[in-house]
């Protein structure tokens, strides 16, 4: 009996050992793949950026070999989507345009239909043009007496809302299937200019926002007849910054510029729900989706209030002044920047930071793609603009283009960007990896040689093609052996 005992103890101990060993050589074998797994990332990481940086130098030439350098970055973005490959497939003489408006002076603003079908933009030529955003063909022209500054459709997209800034300081209200026009709205330009307009969800009322005056007044979009005024401090010399409506249109939030408040307002009774106090001015103010909390930007700072209590629920810092700030379309982040050169991901609720960009100059632009993934940026100072993509999740910046870029905004199904640009052309171009991959390989010449291939690549990935569209070099170029040509030398001869 104590036989039997001992032998079913050994027997136990022999499983325990042999599960023991199975389990560490299945762990030793797993870290093996993983780190093999690892190894092959970083070197595709590494090629990657080699390609990149190669693209870059071979496009910055004194003759730049500008096929190879697009070829070069399309493999290099196959391996790891890159700001800096992107770049060349966005800025190269041969980048695919989804469509190009040309305008007789420089373009200061563009917007999307809301159906994502049509694209407006205005310009100093006193036009505002409204092409198809995926083929380029013009469809109607509004006609101005000034520089249009803003353009915006109403959210059925049967309307056109534009204004004209400084110079005829007014406000246009359009059909857009006839061109009529239905509202005018003249402003005294020698004291105040409209400097944005806001319009309700509904689509019923808009919100002219005109400079150094301290009140705002709603208007009906369809007949520019005012339905209520707002007012902020008499001592706000330089007027109300800006105006936002809420989600549901039943609340206004107004920034009050150097009267250092933020107001939030019932649109139906005119009644102020909530005011918070900043210690400087604050230019900028907009609700959640949910419409329950409203975040404002002052100084180094950006604040998240309660909406209906004016009560502060948190604030992120910035190292430099903070200059815009924006939710997140689920109302869960906000991105801001300003003159730190970074962009910041903030909890709304916390003010904890959950990611941080890094960009050239200040900021001077930021928005959240409609589906959330991305965000656009535009950072300004005294070299040339540089626009970029970042992914929310990971802050990976993913596209990038240069360009002195006045207005951008994101398609409504977050496919492509259209911006408003200072060298006279308003275009529609697409950010998502696989699209610029897609839309080089359509305006590529050719593929990289083998004689190339060797040249930039080597042994790091067997020769193949850059785009599957276009032929192969099936047989490497002959290679040419010349006599080398003599030079005299400068050894005395004995």
């Amino acid at each position: 009996m104590s036989h039997q005992r001992n032998e079913k103890r050994w027997q136990t101990l022999l499983m325990i050992g042999s599960l023991a060993i199975s389990l560490i050589m299945f762990g030793i074998v797993t870290k093996a793949v993983r780190q093999t797994k690892e190894a092959r990332e970083y070197a595709q990481i590494a090629l990657a950026r080699q390609l990149g940086a190669q693209a870059q130098s071979l496009s910055l030439m004194v003759n730049p070999k500008h096929e190879a350098a697009f070829l070069l970055a399309i493999q290099s973005m196959r391996l790891m989507p890159s700001g800096e490959a992107a770049q060349i497939l966005l800025d190269s003489p041969l980048a695919h345009q989804v469509s190009l408006m040309s305008f007789d002076g420089h373009v200061y603003a563009v917007a999307f239909s809301p159906d994502g079908k049509n694209v407006a933009a205005g310009s100093d030529d006193h036009t505002v043009r409204v092409w198809e955003a995926l083929t380029g063909k013009e469809t109607t022209r509004f006609l101005h007496d000034g520089t249009v500054s803003f353009v915006r459709f109403s959210p059925n997209g049967k309307y056109l809302v534009s204004s004209t800034g400084f110079e005829e300081n007014s406000v246009h209200v359009w059909e857009v299937d006839s061109g009529k026009e239905i509202v005018h709205l003249k402003y005294d330009s020698s004291l105040n200019y409209v400097s944005t307009i806001a319009i309700s969800p509904d689509g019923k009322y808009m919100i002219p926002v005109v400079g150094y005056d301290n009140t705002f007044a709603v208007l009906e979009l369809a007949t520019g007849k005012e339905i209520r005024r707002f007012a902020h401090d008499e001592a706000a010399i330089d007027g109300v910054a800006f105006v936002a409506f809420s989600s549901s249109g039943r609340y206004i939030v107004s920034a009050g510029g150097s009267d250092n408040t933020v107001r939030v307002w019932d649109v139906s009774t005119g009644r102020e729900i909530a005011r918070m106090t900043h210690s400087t001015g604050v230019w900028s103010a907009t609700f959640s989706p949910d419409e329950n909390l409203v975040v404002s930007i002052t100084d180094t700072t950006a604040r998240v209030w309660d909406a209906f209590t004016g009560r502060e629920v948190a604030h992120m810092t910035h190292d430099g002044y903070a200059y815009r700030a924006v939710f997140s379309p689920d109302g869960k982040y906000i991105a801001s920047g300003g003159y730190d050169g970074t962009v910041r991901i903030w909890e709304a609720t916390t003010g904890k930071e959950v990611t941080r960009m890094a960009f050239e100059n200040h900021l001077v632009f930021i928005a959240y793609s409609p589906d959330g993934k991305y965000i656009l940026t535009e950072g300004g100072g005294n070299v040339v603009p540089l626009v970029q993509v970042w992914e929310t999740r990971t802050g990976k910046e993913i596209a990038r283009t240069r360009g002195d870029v006045r207005s951008m905004t994101f398609s409504p199904d977050s496919r492509f960007i259209a911006s408003a640009n200072f060298d006279g052309t308003a275009r529609v171009w697409q950010y998502l990896p696989e699209d610029l991959i897609a839309g080089a390989c359509l305006f590529a010449p050719r593929n990289l040689t083998q004689a190339e291939w060797r040249q930039y690549i080597g042994d790091a990935l067997p020769y193949q093609t850059v785009c599957p569209n276009l032929p192969i070099e099936l047989t490497p170029a002959p290679l040419i052996n010349t006599t080398p040509t003599a030079y005299p030398s400068s050894t005395p001869s004995l």
